[in-house]
């Protein structure tokens, strides 16, 4: 599935819906387990916000993907469906914070 788009905020924030989609989750959960405000996660899925890294890394710790998948159109639901039942299964003491440095 190729993103059509030139801007950047744009492309990222089509391929993050996408993911979270496969997954089943609405944007308020992925913006629970990430610990971002759900209409912040909406704002990048529609590319209206420049996204730090540190937010990159927490979505990608929620979503239980490398920072590098959410970039890469290739990365398929299969491998997210596997990861899903894993985070689903958790409960929230076991999931994984994002640490500061």
């Amino acid at each position: 599935m190729a993103i059509l788009s030139h801007d950047p905020n744009k492309c990222f924030g089509k391929q993050l819906r996408r993911l979270r989609t496969q997954l089943g989750w609405s944007q308020e959960k992925l913006a629970f387990e990430a610990g971002l405000d759900r209409s912040y996660v909406g704002g990048v899925e529609r590319g209206e916000r420049n996204i730090s890294l540190r937010n990159i890394y927490r979505l990608a710790t929620a979503l239980g993907i490398s920072a590098k998948a959410l970039f890469d159109p290739r990365t398929n639901s299969g491998r997210l469906a596997k990861k899903a039942v894993g985070l689903e299964t958790r409960k929230p003491h076991e999931r994984r914070e994002y640490k500061k440095s």
